[in-house]
């Protein structure tokens, strides 16, 4: 007869186990002698490698045989870490700065307090330290001259508040400010970005005073120039300059200052390559104020007059945020000032 290659083969099974399925009962024999009984581990104790492999007794322990092998690569943790710590230098240096000199007769020492001396000259220039403590707020109309028609035109205004609160108005409809503790910018009544660190800046550093001598402010005498260019209201072609480094630690704004030997006044500041010099001053309420400024681009020069007047009784909501304006024909004659 011939095999069915589809039927499977019987099972081979062990002369002991076959006779158990057919009798059903256990075998007579032994599964296991004395000998072999004695050579089974008692439960008390456990093999090592058994140990090795068992679960972690502690939350967080591994075993020898899960324990992972160290990343090579840096981890988020070290990078936290290291940040931490650069922070925590840098907080060591910035106390540093601030820190009492002890060695006064150092050259840093000396060039600070030279620098410190030609500020409080130029605060007497000026008109004295209790006459400009006394302004509480500023208006200055801004003229731009226009060199193709030989005219001043208005170019806008600003207006400051106790070194708290600034508003600028613009030409093109912008307007921007900031009203003590948070910034806003319009364009035709349409919200725009607004520059909150600029803005409070130009709100804190809003006089002599405070750029010169306020919170985060550090005076570095650096050299004696001799100025060329133009001659103005109080420089002349040749005339030599303190320059003082003006570091405005507060802002991360940092300007050299220009002051007269003779008049003791700011001539000129620069800031980021452009030099802004002063061309003539004015006498308001008793306070020398820079009138007429020029700009030295470039390619190019730009001239300003600031028309500037003290305590003029401006309100603190003045400064307060607009907001968006309607299209109603009272928004449109006060935003464009036509009729």
């Amino acid at each position: 007869m011939p095999t069915d290659p589809f039927k499977s083969t019987p099972p081979v099974f062990p002369l002991t186990q076959l006779e158990r399925m057919i009798s059903g009962q256990p075998p007579a024999d032994p599964l296991a002698d004395a000998e072999t009984i004695d050579q089974i581990t008692p439960l008390g104790e456990t093999p090592d490698s058994i140990l090795a492999l068992r679960a972690p007794r502690f939350m967080g322990e591994k075993s020898a045989e899960f324990e992972a092998v160290r990343d090579t690569f840096i981890s988020l943790e070290d990078l936290f870490l290291e940040m931490e710590h650069q922070r925590a230098e840098e907080k060591a240096d910035y106390a540093r700065l601030w820190m009492p000199d002890a060695d006064t007769t150092d050259a840093d020492s000396r060039n600070r307090k030279k620098a410190e001396e030609i500020v409080n000259r130029a605060i007497e220039a000026m008109g004295g330290m209790d006459r400009l403590l006394q302004v509480r707020d500023i208006h200055t109309e801004i003229e731009i001259y226009n060199p193709r028609d030989f005219l001043w035109i208005s170019s806008g205004e600003r207006l400051f508040y106790q070194g708290r609160k600034f508003m600028e108005n613009l030409l093109g409809g912008q307007t921007r400010g900031y009203d003590g503790e948070r910034a806003w910018a319009y364009r035709y009544g349409i919200s725009r970005p607004a520059h909150t660190e600029l803005l409070k800046r130009q709100a804190e550093r809003w006089d002599f005073i405070s750029r010169f001598k306020g919170e985060g402010i550090v005076l570095h005498y650096l050299r004696e120039v001799t100025l060329a260019g133009g001659e103005s209201a109080h420089v002349i072609i040749g005339e030599s300059a303190h320059v003082i480094q003006v570091d405005d630690r507060k802002y991360g704004v940092l300007r050299e200052a220009y002051f007269s030997p003779t008049s003791h006044l700011l001539i000129a500041e620069k800031q980021h390559g452009v030099l802004t010099r002063v061309q003539e001053y004015r006498t308001v309420d008793g306070i020398k104020t820079p009138y007429e400024v020029q700009r030295y681009f470039r390619r190019f020069v730009s001239r300003y007059r600031f028309n500037t007047r003290f305590n003029t009784g401006l309100e603190s909501s003045f400064f307060d945020d607009p907001g968006e304006r309607t299209w109603d024909s009272n928004s449109m004659v006060a935003l464009l000032g036509v009729r």
